[in-house]
C-alpha cells in the first residue's frame, strides 16, 4: 500500500489511500485489459466506489490514515493488506 494521499476532491476525501489492486476487464472492443488505480477512501455523495474499497466515514479515513503512517514510518514504507 502506499503512502494515504491527502485530498479534497468530494469523492475521495480526506484520504485516498493507493493500492496495486488490479482487475482483468472487458473493453469496448471486447477484449481483455488490466485495470489499475483501484484504492481505498471514504466517499461522501455516493456509497458505490466502482471497485475501491469503500470507508464507512471520514473519521475512518483520518483514522486509517493516522496507523498506516505510524506503520510506514517505522518499517520504512511497507504497509500490506490482503482482501479475500
Amino acid at each position: 500500500m502506499g503512502k494515504p494521499e491527502r485530498t479534497d476532491h468530494p469523492l475521495m476525501a480526506p484520504y485516498f489511500f493507493p493500492t496495486n489492486a488490479h482487475q482483468i476487464i472487458i473493453g469496448t472492443t471486447g477484449s481483455a485489459i488490466m485495470d489499475w488505480g483501484y484504492g481505498i477512501h471514504f466517499d461522501s455523495e455516493f456509497e458505490d466506489t466502482w471497485g475501491c474499497l469503500h470507508l464507512y466515514s471520514a473519521e475512518n479515513a483520518e483514522w486509517l490514515a493516522g496507523q498506516i503512517i505510524d506503520i510506514q514510518s517505522t518499517l520504512e514504507d511497507v504497509v500490506q493488506l490482503v482482501v479475500a
